[in-house]
């Protein structure tokens, strides 16, 4: 094995052919609305996938667009969020929907550093939003894998660790280099 790693085109190929082998079908998936991007990256901290659908679903079924959230008074979007726990994440997107109706007139920023003004907004879910919603690539200078120190070591020891889920899960994905 290479020490080295993959090239970056090669790293990128490998995570793509996974996650097209892998991906689960989730309703966040299937739209670029930067609202309901913004709510499934909230909502989804320290929420199962499984669980959260249910209430990405009924809050949407509840405020359907970013108006709604940010008209909606707070007891209204915490009967909502009941049951997810961690209600910060709930007051902090309704601060976020009121933010962004005042100072972005209601549109959704679409890039890292305006996401980042907003309440509640931390660097992974300014990046999430912005790179899915917008397609924006998020400065490289801002991401940081823990316990690494070069690109290579990362992508190298992600095949590593793909080749063995491949081969531990028996699923069939292939990882050419």
């Amino acid at each position: 094995m290479d020490m080295d790693g993959p090239s970056a085109a090669q790293f990128r190929s490998c995570l793509l052919r996974w996650f097209d082998a892998t991906k689960r079908d989730m309703p966040w998936r299937r739209t670029k609305d930067p609202y309901r991007i913004l709510l499934s990256e909230v909502l989804l901290q320290r929420t199962r996938v499984v669980s959260g659908t249910r209430y990405y679903e009924r809050f949407l079924q509840r405020f359907p667009d970013l108006p709604a959230l940010a008209e909606a008074s707070e007891q209204d979007v915490l009967r909502a969020w009941e049951g997810l726990g961690f209600y910060g994440r709930a007051r902090n997107l309704h601060r976020a929907a009121k933010a962004i109706m005042e100072r972005f007139g209601g549109r959704i920023p679409s890039n890292v550093e305006s996401l980042l003004e907003l309440p509640g907004i931390g660097p992974y879910t300014a990046g999430a939003v912005a790179s899915i919603a917008f397609a924006c690539v998020a400065d490289r200078s801002r991401l940081r894998w823990p316990g690494t120190s070069s690109l290579s070591r990362r992508c190298n020891r992600l095949t590593v660790w793909t080749r063995w889920w491949a081969s531990s899960s028996r699923r069939s994905v292939s990882i050419r280099r």
